[in-house]
């Protein structure tokens, strides 16, 4: 127990502590009796058997992001390989589905192009994100000069769609593009695959820009200023 005299002196200097202080301890008793109160309320469903989420079954996916780089591609190549095989045949059979459409299959095997060269030669890397233990998509960074850099290869495993694993895909990327000194984002897609990739991009800042770049497949050129 604390002396009367102790308690008197605590009171007073509290009384001189200015707004922000006050402010901060207000907080943090509030937060230090949320604590005790969740964990209080924790340890009695599990002590009387309550409802509470407790197997693996029940508990929110959790998400995690993976940097792949030269340096540990052949952990992660098969997983890699797979999903740029997934996408690959996803372009192929979506543009099957389109009269008017022809391309050459075997341009879209990405699963079996030289991937370090493609993307590791001129600092660029891919990025996975893994739900729970399993990687379920991918997208991909490519240097095009000092300042420009341009998004490559965003897919998801059909599984896993539905999260909004895609938006935190593109997100992550542009975050790690600006760390990495990059000014402008650039991207390519097509009205073949709808109009929800579109306004995915857009929603993210993107404005459609005059091509930049040769391809048969491609009708939209995108562009972001990674500095708004």
């Amino acid at each position: 127990m604390k002396s009367r005299e102790i308690q008197d002196r605590e009171d007073k200097e509290k009384e001189t502590r200015n707004p922000i202080e006050k402010e901060i301890d207000e907080i943090q008793n509030k937060e230090e009796r949320q604590f005790q109160s969740e964990s209080l309320s924790s340890f009695s469903l599990n002590k009387i058997g309550g409802e509470g989420r407790s197997s693996k079954e029940d508990a929110e996916p959790t998400f995690e992001f993976k940097v792949v780089t030269s340096s540990n591609f052949d952990r992660y190549e098969s997983d890699i390989r797979r999903l740029f095989t997934e996408y690959g045949n996803y372009i192929v059979d979506s543009c099957e589905e389109t009269e008017d459409v022809h391309i050459d299959p075997e341009e879209f095997k990405f699963g079996e192009r030289d991937i370090k060269t493609e993307f590791f030669s001129k600092d660029g890397f891919i990025l996975l994100v893994k739900e729970n233990d399993e990687i379920a998509g991918c997208i991909a960074l490519s240097r095009l000069s000092q300042d420009e850099c341009e998004m490559k290869r965003l897919y998801v495993s059909p599984k896993f769609r539905g999260r909004a694993l895609g938006n935190k895909l593109c997100n992550e990327l542009l975050q790690r593009a600006k760390s990495a000194g990059f000014k402008r984002m650039k991207l390519v897609t097509s009205t073949i695959f709808g109009q929800r990739a579109i306004d995915l991009y857009k929603s993210l800042g993107f404005n459609e820009i005059p091509r930049f770049c040769e391809t048969d497949l491609s009708d939209v050129f995108m562009e972001k200023d990674l500095d708004h």
